[in-house]
């Protein structure tokens, strides 16, 4: 579905979202190799976090998880050959 997505809209932030992460431990870098082009970890204020539960497994008990540290997001992302962002990743107007 994801590759499908960015078949038909070329141009738009395609993420690889914690629910990959929740699923399987290299859910990000499966994601970014079926063309997602935004990581979206679980990361923030333990406080705020515990407020964010959508799903099981969705908030770590451990709040260092090493899937969805900074490091490993990282380590993803360059080991999927991709380069980290520096901007706040806006895309063209698709649709109008």
């Amino acid at each position: 579905m994801i590759a499908l997505s960015r078949l038909l809209l070329p141009d738009i932030n395609i993420p690889a979202t914690t629910a990959l992460a929740v699923k399987d431990k290299d859910g990000y870098a499966k994601g970014l190799q079926c063309v997602a082009n935004v990581i979206m970890p679980n990361i923030g204020i333990e406080e705020y976090k515990r407020l964010y539960k959508l799903y099981p497994g969705k908030v770590p008990d451990d709040p260092n998880e090493a899937v969805n540290s900074i490091e490993n997001i990282k380590k993803v992302i360059l080991s999927q050959n991709r380069s980290i962002g520096k901007d706040k990743g806006y895309r063209k107007k698709v649709f109008h």
